[in-house]
């Protein structure tokens, strides 16, 4: 099984023509998404800590923190993959590179092939980590859910599910995580009580499983909503006030949950 998503780069480069330099391989690259760029450590990580990017592309020598402590400190609580583009050429720091599992360590002025080829490995990492969460999923423990469209009865794993859309009254678009869609007649309503306390439904008109999330922060544009940002894909989801208790409380039950 393939996946068909976009990857997400957040671009630490404290150069401004070198990080041009950079966007424009990246640009070549199918299936990338920039979802930012920083000049220092600090603000590296604070973006990391907002989007979850799947890749990161970093200089050394950062202002403020430089990249190698802002790596460290972002692979204490998360696991992107990482690749240095640097000027420094101090075999200390590609002896920590290697440690760290850095994805390439790659010396400025930047070869274009090069970095093009870490780049499709960082993907092909982050793919294959995804591919085995899915594929460990014991089969004993798997959820079905049962679903119609057009007089023909469906299943599907519950696990596999990422969001569901409700598109019109008669129609729902169910997201899956290898990037498919299966349509639906089936309503939220029922779906949802198939489900296990993993599927939460976020506003009146989607359903979304919390193993998906990457992170949920404010909508700046309407205050006490909130969106949701997914680990494979590019969609943003909305979060209304009257279901963030909900969505809360499920993050408790699965961080917490009950022995029976």
């Amino acid at each position: 099984m393939s996946l068909s998503k976009k990857y997400t780069v957040i671009i630490a480069e404290d150069d401004i023509f070198q990080r041009q330099v950079l966007i424009h391989f990246l640009k070549e690259v199918n299936n990338l998404e920039i979802i930012d760029s920083v000049s220092s450590g600090e603000r590296l990580v604070e973006s990391y800590k907002r989007h979850n990017a799947d890749i990161i592309v970093i200089d050394i020598g950062l202002h403020k923190k430089d990249g190698i402590t802002a790596a460290k400190e972002i692979l204490s609580f998360s696991t992107p993959q990482i690749i240095v583009v640097t000027g420094n050429t101090d075999r200390d720091n590609l002896l920590i590179g290697y440690e760290l599992n850095f994805v390439g360590y790659i010396l400025k002025p930047v070869d274009k092939l090069k970095f093009i080829r870490a780049i499709q490995e960082a993907v092909k990492r982050t793919e294959a980590r995804l591919l085995t969460s899915i594929a460990s999923v014991n089969q004993a423990e798997v959820r079905w859910i049962n679903c119609r469209y057009k007089y023909r009865d469906q299943q599907i794993p519950e696990h596999l599910i990422v969001h569901i859309k409700k598109e019109d009254k008669y129609l729902s678009h169910i997201h899956l995580a290898d990037g498919g869609i299966v349509k639906t007649s089936t309503t939220l309503k029922e779906i949802e009580k198939q489900c296990s306390n993993n599927v939460f439904r976020s506003h009146k008109s989607y359903l979304v499983n919390i193993k998906y999330i990457r992170a949920v922060y404010a909508n700046i544009h309407t205050p006490g909503s909130y969106d949701i940002t997914l680990s494979n894909s590019m969609d943003v989801l909305p979060l209304s006030s009257k279901y963030y208790p909900d969505y809360l409380a499920k993050i408790r039950l699965r961080d917490n949950p009950k022995i029976e």
